[in-house]
């Protein structure tokens, strides 16, 4: 009898811990929309790991999820100068097509202090060989994320060499299809 009952006993914790596995597995891809680790893009870039960044589940994913999904004042660059600005008041995106927007953030004298999502919008694979170092740039005190979209399927080895920023700043990633 008490064989049986360790033997339930086991397979039940088995059964959950398998249960565990899956659904943070699921929670890593929810919306085709990845996450980097950024404890190990901050050690692969030489950065110390201060313990400011904490992987959690897809509940504290809301407030990224809102600034995507919601309209928001918006400024779009594109070749090196601010094409659009949707919005009124301080804006909290900024949107930039391919690395070359990069250059204008790192000449303008343009206080970025609200924005919190950066999106950077990559057409071609040949683009994510360029490395971009967001992690110097002055004057976004309040940036969370960035948000890279391809139109290719990348790696999460090439998203990890092309985007470097501070430590406290969740990437993400999604490949999709231009309409």
């Amino acid at each position: 009898m008490s064989n049986k009952l360790t033997l339930t006993l086991r397979s039940s914790l088995i059964t959950c811990l398998f249960l565990l596995v899956i659904v943070k597995h699921v929670n890593a891809q929810e919306k085709d929309i990845y996450e980097l680790d950024n404890a190990t893009i901050a050690k692969t870039q030489g950065q110390v790991n201060k313990g400011k960044y904490k992987k959690g589940s897809s509940l504290d994913r809301v407030e990224f999820y809102n600034l995507i999904e919601n309209i928001y004042t918006t400024y779009y660059v594109n070749n090196g100068k601010i094409k659009k600005a949707y919005g009124d008041g301080k804006p909290k995106k900024l949107a930039l097509r391919g690395t070359g927007a990069f250059n204008y953030l790192k000449t303008a004298n343009h206080n970025f202090k609200n924005i919190e999502i950066i999106t950077i919008t990559l057409d071609t694979i040949s683009e994510i060989q360029n490395t971009m170092d967001l992690s110097s740039l002055k004057g976004f005190d309040n940036l969370k994320y960035i948000f890279i979209r391809c139109y290719f399927k990348p790696n999460e080895a090439q998203i990890k060499s092309f985007i470097k920023t501070k430590e406290h700043n969740r990437v993400f990633y999604k490949m999709e299809n231009p309409s």
